[in-house]
């Protein structure tokens, strides 16, 4: 079950660290507030069209954005970082029930970070950021590489599972082209 989790345990040199029935409990309501909150978000903006504000900038137009646009931006992203969560915090859970704590995946990235270091650095999606700290720029270092070579390795290779990502949700075959 550790290969299937996308969510890391808590580990200590005596191995995985048992959790709390106080800690499971707490992870049960954050994951029942997101909840509700992703749930929220979703019915409102799709009761738009995912478009709450008015806006009259064009897409396809390299026009700067207007307020209604950045608002509506910003709603989307609201939205999609609950989303993301509700995942997470249920992966969480049920690492709590086979019986072990786990890493805290976000760390309220919206609504508590201070710069954008911060947000991407301590709070965004701590899974992949400590799985590339480990898996590719500590390696670059051990093998001699500078900081710098270190830096663009991981970002390199976090551009390719992002890519990987986006094209797996979102490939679309001929068959797909044909249908419409």
């Amino acid at each position: 079950l550790y290969l299937g989790s996308c969510i890391d345990f808590i580990w200590t040199t005596k191995g995985r660290t048992k959790v709390a029935p106080l800690e499971v409990l707490a992870n049960i309501s954050k994951f029942g507030i997101t909840f509700l909150i992703a749930s929220l978000s979703i019915s409102f903006l799709r009761h738009f069209d995912y478009q709450p504000f008015q806006s009259n900038t064009i897409i396809d137009d390299f026009t700067l954005p207007d307020l209604g646009q950045l608002a509506n931006n910003y709603f989307y992203a609201m939205m999609t970082c609950f989303t993301i969560s509700v995942c997470m915090q249920l992966a969480v859970i049920t690492n709590n029930i086979q019986g072990f704590s786990s890493a805290t995946p976000f760390r309220n990235p919206l609504f508590q970070s201070k710069s954008l270091s911060d947000f991407w650095g301590r709070r965004w999606n701590l899974i992949i950021h400590e799985g590339l700290k480990r898996g590719i720029f500590k390696p670059v270092l051990k093998e001699g590489g500078s900081m710098w070579a270190a830096q663009l390795a991981a970002f390199l290779a976090s551009g390719l599972f992002h890519e990987y990502i986006w094209s797996v949700l979102f490939y679309v075959t001929d068959a797909d082209h044909d249908m419409s």
